[in-house]
């Protein structure tokens, strides 16, 4: 939401309560009465990152996020770090830290 403050105090709680809200509605059987069969199946979760150049104050920063096959969210991350040379170099630094904070590297 670009040009809309949202204080960072709020996103934690609002966040827990949509997970919790979640959590509720799944954990409701949808038919108690039927048994309900183990099956297997494979479920992707998506992960979206991004990299930024913040000249002004001389950093970088990075951004990711998980979501399930749903698309709802399961972690979260955004870190600022030091001064790089280009935009290609930020988003490099950042996939390298969604694959590590993926469990992927």
């Amino acid at each position: 939401m670009e040009g809309v403050f949202i204080d960072p105090t709020t996103v934690f709680p609002v966040a827990k309560q949509l997970c919790d809200e979640y959590k509720a509605h799944k954990s409701t059987p949808q038919n108690p009465g039927q048994p309900q069969i183990a099956n297997w199946s494979y479920r992707l979760d998506k992960v979206n990152f991004d990299g930024a150049i913040f000249v002004d104050i001389n950093a970088s920063g990075i951004a990711i996020s998980v979501r399930d096959f749903e698309g709802f969210p399961i972690a979260a991350l955004s870190r600022k770090g030091r001064r790089v040379g280009s935009a290609g170099e930020a988003e490099l630094l950042a996939a390298q830290r969604a694959l590590v904070f993926a469990g992927c590297a």
